[in-house]
């Protein structure tokens, strides 16, 4: 039966140590857009996308998981390659004493008893670079790359077996902000030249409404709200995600002039809860980072807090703290 889905997640839950991540997590991404997976921190996503990866076997987890229209049952990392999916995992280490056209090949289909016939998986690399509009040359040692050019061996490594479906798990968190918005570029360019599907996962709210067609929050193990992104609102998004309101509180005055909160600082504390880093945020309010900085420092001090979380815990606390007086 024909589908407008790629992939569906049904009814999913994992567990680990006696700790629920996924409790009947449900996802669509239909063929041929960007979806987008977005949550805080240790929400699940990554093990989502080691379970679509084969890294965690179906027997791990219960649920059902359908590609194509098909259901699949992946044991190994091989049989999600096999099926068509391809993944960028976040904190997967390229061998640094290889060869770029080695870190690809390795277990790959140019392997014959053994042996892999290298001349053919050098013209692959050279023409997988030459796909992604970069000039590496597959011969070079990885140690001897910058931390740019091995996040693009890697994605030359998810497209090697020209999969259906590239997953890229929160890839981005290593990048600066000029490469981060380069590799956006090469994921519109998967999509728009080679007709991809792509599952990005991300924590940044800024990254999601440049590139997605469409967001889904998981939190608490579920997904909270899927949207398309021509009908989403980021602020509604923010809370979904987090599970706190911040522009009510935000716009409490009061609330922050007991802290000696300028406005300056107010206008950076919504760019911190939203995920901004600070070189977003420097160049979002067109002040140095040095600057952000010391601001980020003062915001702290003020409010007796070590972190962005502790400092939304705290607006939280305030805001359930007046509900409980009204």
């Amino acid at each position: 039966m024909k589908t407008p889905y790629l992939l569906e997640a049904k009814n999913i839950c994992f567990s680990f140590q006696n700790r629920k991540i996924l409790d009947n997590f449900n996802l669509a991404i239909k063929k041929g857009e960007i979806h987008c997976l977005l949550g805080e921190k240790d929400s699940g996503k990554s093990t989502f996308v080691k379970i679509i990866g084969g890294v965690y076997p179906y027997q791990s987890y219960s649920g059902e998981i359908f590609f194509n229209g098909n259901p699949v049952k992946f044991s190994s990392q091989k049989d999600s390659e096999a099926a068509g999916i391809g993944v960028v995992y976040q904190n997967f280490k390229l061998i640094p004493q290889f060869s770029v056209c080695e870190n690809i090949f390795l277990a790959s289909e140019f392997e014959f008893m053994g042996v892999i016939n290298w001349r053919k998986a050098f013209e692959r690399a050279q023409s997988l670079f030459k796909e992604l509009g970069f000039n590496i040359f597959p011969g070079n040692i990885v140690s001897e790359l910058n931390n740019w050019e091995k996040q693009i061996v890697k994605v030359a490594r998810a497209l090697v077996k020209n999969p259906l479906l590239v997953v890229f798990d929160d890839v981005t968190s290593e990048l600066s902000e000029n490469e981060g918005e380069s590799f956006l570029q090469i994921i519109r360019q998967l999509k728009l030249k080679k007709g991809l599907t792509v599952l990005f996962i991300s924590h940044r709210t800024n990254e999601v409404f440049d590139i997605a067609d469409r967001v889904s929050v998981l939190r608490g193990g579920k997904i909270v709200i899927s949207e398309d992104m021509q009908n989403a609102d980021e602020d509604i998004i923010v809370r979904k995600m987090t599970g706190r309101d911040f522009v009510t509180i935000e716009s409490d005055d009061n609330f922050w002039r007991s802290f000696g909160i300028t406005e300056r600082e107010k206008e950076i504390i919504s760019l911190l809860l939203k995920g901004f880093n600070n070189r977003e945020i420097s160049d979002k309010l067109f002040i140095s980072l040095n600057t952000v900085k010391t601001h980020i420092y003062s915001i702290y001090q003020k409010t007796n807090v070590n972190n962005r979380l502790e400092l939304a815990n705290l607006i939280k606390e305030k805001k359930t703290n007046k509900n409980n007086e009204i």
